[in-house]
Parts: structure tokens; sequence; C-alpha cells
């Protein structure tokens, strides 16, 4: 037996499995590719000649592999070994899908944590690294040394499986929106002759006002009062349009402000052109209460 077992060693298992050794753990280590895997005996770790007999040797399991449904393969045929210990699975997925292993763990009898990596692989092991965890706190009790140690700023989050899952997806589409919007507009910029450091000064007062307006927003979504004070929608809806055919007569994509025009044409034909730009929140919920 070891004290913990790593389920793919692709740059982030590897990086986990080093980390682990250095900090004295005993670590198993599996991957489908073996090569993969074969370069951390060197180092310590035991290689293990199939998943579930990386799953059996220890009382710790990370799943660091491609998607919750493998994680689940992997799980069914390692219990028709022997019991499986504390699973703490880092896949990068949905919430949806973190529920549906909870549920299935549980019928089970596994105890499961789910997290979400806030880092990169070089920030493994560092005292400022984030890692968020959910699900079964007793495991997070019993691991929280180790998990620390791993990145000194993890986080329990609660008992339902999904929060870390649900918290990494607000946090990081609202990143990718941001920053997939970023360089796609420094195209633009290049393509209409506007000089690099002009585009970038504009974006970066822009993105200090973006706070500013979150802040303003935040009262109407909270009171769900969306009297315009600004601009409203329907000129919203205007503007977008005319910056999306900018963007289609420079000749790119412009599938960055298409989607932004896109829902804020949504919201007005929803009924709310006349109400703030922060009525936008209250569109999306209505199309999500419309598809539940």
């Amino acid at each position: 037996m070891t004290d913990v077992s790593i389920l793919g060693t692709g740059l982030m298992g590897a990086a986990m499995a080093r980390v682990l050794l250095r900090n004295g753990y005993s670590v198993t280590v599996w991957n489908r590719s073996p090569a993969k895997a074969s370069h951390l005996k060197r180092e310590g770790a035991v290689i293990a000649s199939s998943a579930t007999e990386a799953i059996t040797a220890s009382p710790l399991v990370f799943f660091v592999i491609l998607s919750y449904d493998n994680v689940r393969a992997l799980l069914t045929d390692a219990l028709e070994h022997r019991d499986i210990g504390d699973v703490v699975n880092v896949v990068t997925g949905s919430p949806t899908e973190a529920d549906e292993l909870e549920a299935w763990t549980r019928e089970n009898g596994i105890t499961l944590l789910d997290g979400a990596l806030l880092t990169y692989p070089k920030g493994i092991g560092r005292d400022d690294t984030v890692v968020l965890y959910s699900g079964d706190e007793g495991a997070w009790r019993r691991n929280e040394t180790m998990l620390r140690g791993l990145a000194g700023g993890s986080q329990y989050l609660g008992h339902q499986a999904r929060l870390a899952n649900a918290v990494d997806h607000v946090s990081l589409s609202f990143v990718s929106i941001v920053q997939t919007a970023m360089l796609s507009t420094l195209a633009y910029a290049q393509v209409l002759g506007v000089p690099r450091e002009q585009a970038v000064a504009r974006m970066h007062r822009s993105l200090t006002n973006m706070k500013g307006y979150l802040d303003y927003a935040l009262p109407m979504v909270d009171s769900g009062d969306f009297s315009a004070t600004e601009s409203t929608i329907d000129t919203w809806a205007l503007s977008t349009r005319d910056f999306a055919r900018g963007w289609r007569d420079a000749g790119l994509s412009g599938k960055a402000i298409a989607a932004a025009a896109e829902t804020v044409r949504g919201a007005q034909e929803a009924g709310l052109g006349q109400f703030d730009l922060a009525a936008v929140y209250q569109f999306e919920l209505g199309q999500a209460d419309s598809s539940s």
C-alpha cells in the first residue's frame, strides 16, 4: 500500500506526484499511456500496471484524467475487486457532471471530493496556490494536510460536490469571455489601423470601468429594479448591431461581438428594451427558468 495514488500523469498529474513525493508521501501512479508515467519511477513513485491496481493501492486516489465518464468507468472496474478509499476528482467538467458523479459515488459507497485547480502545474506545491474542494467533509478533514501541501491556499466550500466546479465555471467563464474579446479586439484594432498603444490604453481603461459598472449594476440585480438611468437595452441593441457589422466589414469573424449582440437582442425581444443593460441578468435567468 502507498499513501496516495494519482491516475493521469500529464503535466498536472506529474507535478502533483512530484510534490507529494517531495513532501514525504509514498505515491502510486498510473497513466493510460505508460510512457508518460515511467519517468516518475526514477523519482520514487510506484508504477501501477492497471488503473484498478492504482485505485486499490492507496486510501486516497486522485483522478487527473480527461473526463467524468472516464472516472466513473475506472471506478466501476475497481469496485469489482475491493473497497475504494477517498476519491479526489480534479477533472474539468460541468456542475451537472459533478452532480451525477456525486450521486453515483454515494450509491456505491465511495467518498468523493470534487476539486477545481485554479493553477497551472508550476503552481503546485506553493503556499499561495488555490485549489477549491467540495463534497464529503470527512474526506476533506482526513486529507487536509496532504491537500494543503499541494496547494497552500486550498479551500473547502461545502458538502455539495458541485460547488467547487460551479465556482470554477463562473470565474473561468468570465476570464474566457474577457480574454477572447480582448485578443479579438486587438486584431480588430490592427485591421482598422488603430495604433497598438492607443488600443491597449483604451482597453486598460475599459477594464477599470468594467469594475465600476459591476458595482453600479449589483444594486439593480439585488433589488430587481432595472430602471434605466444611463442607457437602455434598446440603445445597446442598436450599438452592438453596428459594432458587429463593423467587424464583418473588416473581414473578421466577429464572433466575440456577435455573441454580445445576440444576447442584448434576446433581452430586447423578451420585452426588456426600455430597461438598463443590467436587465440582461433577468433575461438570462428567464432563459434558465424556461429550459428547466
